[in-house]
């Protein structure tokens, strides 16, 4: 009986070595996954916290402004202005603020900060296309054009500009004038030509 017990002993240690083993490897797995978790608990009280200071910091400002931008081009094909005349670009392809008002073609800002305005003015066969942006009746940049080989050839212009809230803006001719001649725009039927755009890019 004796030496059938010292088997089974025997036969038995290893699975109850490997057992223990294993109870201690499960114990050593549970103790780091719980300072895992007990760290990770930490760190997201320490961005509660973050968060917190930043809700209860005194910036009074707005962390979301809503776009404003306009993009629109002329109609018709070609067409002639005398000087210092409003350049209608009455097709609006995008308005998003609605602050681009299509029938008279000038923009209205809706609060006071930078903007960004580029257009493009374009002629053909001996002619001039001289324009300009206007704020608030002031003239803020121009884009010249003169063709005089009979090609078809484009000015464009890009501006900054700090406005203030309900000030207009809009591109005209300038004042030039040559005899007779006066201000010819043309589009190219095959790509539009003749645009006007703008965006707010910084609000006070």
């Amino acid at each position: 009986m004796s030496s059938k017990r010292e088997f089974y002993l025997w036969f038995m240690l290893p699975f109850l070595a490997i057992i223990s083993c294993a109870i201690s490897i499960q114990n050593k797995t549970e103790k780091t996954i719980e300072q895992r978790v007990i760290a990770l608990e930490y760190s997201m009280r320490v961005f509660e916290s973050r968060i917190q200071t930043l809700n209860d910091s005194t910036y009074t400002g707005s962390f979301e402004s809503k776009p404003v931008m306009f993009y629109a081009t002329t109609k018709i094909q070609s067409f002639n202005l005398e000087k210092r005349s409003t350049v209608v670009f009455g097709n609006v392809i995008m308005n998003i603020g609605g602050h681009y008002n299509n029938f008279n073609v000038v923009f209205v800002s809706p609060t006071s900060g930078i903007y960004l305005f580029s257009w493009t003015a374009c002629t053909n066969g001996n002619n001039y296309a001289f324009t300009e942006l206007v704020v608030q009746n002031n003239s803020i940049s121009r884009a010249e054009e003169f063709e005089n080989t009979g090609n078809y050839h484009c000015g464009s212009m890009t501006a900054l500009f700090k406005m203030n809230e309900d000030d207009h803006a809009w591109i005209r001719t300038t004042d030039y004038a040559s005899g007779s001649k006066t201000h010819y725009f043309y589009t190219n039927m095959d790509a539009t030509s003749n645009t006007f755009l703008g965006i707010l890019v910084y609000e006070d």
